[in-house]
């Protein structure tokens, strides 16, 4: 913030005395750098986590903040605020039962939003499921997609996707 004065009301007269003080006043009004508060991410190639039901995708082709983790499957989350997060999932057909596909978008571990298919007549034709979820959440709360069922015929490759962003921070 910065204030300046002047001495010219009244005006000094030619033997009056100027304004005591400096004419300008400056006061730092933000003396921190903001956080940069900016997350964002795209992971694609779904393969289910070995021992659980979570859907890792392996390769980010976007991101900022590096709040998702490859090996795990999870996004942690350090910026509180309103997130949205979707995922899509392509499945091949496959011969074996069960031929279907559901998965959930999670939040420490409670199911928030899903998705099942199961598509009728011959099974022998590929689908997929999508779903997009906005969420309010805190620091270190966990994102995943989970609760996933039959993911050993899912496209490992640019076909399945989870994608998540940073809306609106809260105020830190």
């Amino acid at each position: 913030m910065i204030r300046s004065r002047t001495c010219t009301q009244p005006k000094p007269s030619l033997k009056g005395r100027h304004c005591e003080g400096s004419p300008v006043q400056v006061a730092y009004c933000n003396r921190y750098t903001c956080p940069d508060t900016r997350v964002f991410f795209t992971a694609i190639g779904v393969t289910g986590v070995t021992g659980s039901s979570i859907a890792k995708y392996s390769n980010i082709i976007q991101s900022y903040g590096n709040e998702y983790d490859t090996n795990t499957g999870n996004f942690t989350c350090k910026y509180p605020g309103i997130y949205m997060f979707s995922f899509q999932i392509s499945k091949q057909w496959w011969s074996h039962q069960p031929d279907f596909l559901e998965c959930y978008i999670c939040v420490n571990g409670v199911y928030r939003v899903g998705a099942r298919s199961d598509p009728h007549g011959d099974d022998k034709d590929g689908y997929s499921i999508s779903v997009t979820g906005t969420f309010h959440l805190k620091i270190n709360d966990i994102v995943n997609v989970g609760a996933c069922a039959a993911l050993f015929a899912a496209h490992n490759d640019a076909r399945s996707s989870f994608t998540g962003v940073l809306i609106v921070p809260d105020k830190i």
